[in-house]
């Protein structure tokens, strides 16, 4: 499975479930940029990150490569969405500000990406990437629910998915540009348990563990456990950010 068929295949879990990123992420990497009139936002997905981006910046080139996200996207009048890989954008030189990736540097082919970096992005212009790490709770959702998935789905997240859990601390990630220092930032919000159930369906470890493991009966055991025992109360919900940046 590719990342095009296994995230177009939850398009639209995808959009429903993935949370939004904290406003304080958005408002300083604005400050941060050299001007506010073009960010190319990298690997879109449904457009998360792209509508916080078209709030503070004139224009977002938003790409990515599955035609089925795109399709999934949240309009805006300043928001162009195209279809299109990482490694080759189609954007014009020096043409954007800012360039953004949420949630999916650890998928790209680095010694591509960083050369159409460094060729759409202006001079003195801002790289921001930033993924996740794991989510936590707690108390009987934590043990009954997400430890007992996370056990399961473990031996199918690939490299990408742990160079993420790490926190983009890897070298091989390579980012040539000069480091800048991110504000502290951790999401915090109470979800309601099927919420927390279609997030856990979008993660590509979930995918596999189905589609490669035969875990899918597993899985759904806890899920329906989960949805039935947790349906009337709010779940808290807590998962730091991490964030990889530079300047040109």
């Amino acid at each position: 499975m590719t990342n095009a068929t296994i995230f177009g295949s939850k398009a639209k879990v995808y959009r429903e479930a993935r949370p939004g990123y904290p406003g304080a992420l958005f408002d300083w990497i604005a400050e941060e940029a050299p001007a506010r009139e073009v960010v190319w936002d990298c690997a879109t997905g449904s457009g998360q990150a792209a509508v916080s981006l078209s709030e503070r910046f004139a224009k977002v080139m938003a790409t990515d490569i599955s035609a089925e996200q795109i399709a999934e996207a949240e309009q805006r009048a300043n928001i162009q969405y195209r279809v299109a890989p990482a490694e080759a954008s189609g954007l014009d030189d020096t043409s954007v500000d800012v360039v953004t990736v949420a949630t999916a540097l650890h998928w790209f082919d680095f010694p591509q990406f960083w050369p159409e970096v460094e060729r759409v992005l202006r001079p003195g212009g801002v790289f921001a990437g930033w993924t996740y790490g794991f989510i936590a709770t707690r108390g009987a959702v934590q043990e009954t629910f997400l430890d007992p998935f996370y056990t399961l789905i473990d031996p199918f997240w690939s490299e990408g998915n742990r160079m993420a859990v790490r926190g983009y601390t890897d070298d091989v990630i390579g980012c040539p540009f000069a480091p800048l220092i991110p504000p502290s930032v951790q999401y915090n919000e109470d979800w309601p348990i099927a919420r927390l159930i279609g997030f856990a369906e979008s993660w590509s470890g979930t995918m596999r563990a189905r589609s490669e493991g035969g875990l899918g009966d597993q899985l759904d055991q806890l899920i329906e456990e989960a949805a039935a025992s947790f349906a009337h109360q709010p779940v808290p919900i807590s998962m730091p950010l991490h964030v990889l940046a530079g300047r040109r």
